[in-house]
């Protein structure tokens, strides 16, 4: 079964992160994105890892002090 471990920290620190900020939209719109992300991962389309054009894009996704699983 391969790891999709990094999308969910992701989703959990733009959750964190709308709660500390007070960001009620982006609060709001995390249960969507993870519905959304739990059907591309059933549907194979969303990779176990970022990929290097995914980190270049969104350096966000590389969070320094967490090792990958």
């Amino acid at each position: 079964m391969q790891s999709h471990d990094w999308i969910i920290r992701v989703l959990n620190d733009l959750e964190d992160y709308s709660e500390i900020n007070d960001l009620p939209q982006t609060r709001d719109a995390v249960p969507l994105l993870r519905m959304i992300v739990e059907q591309e991962i059933k549907t194979s389309r969303l990779p176990a890892q970022p990929t290097e054009p995914m980190v270049h894009k969104y350096p966000f996704l590389v969070i320094p002090g967490r090792a990958a699983d």
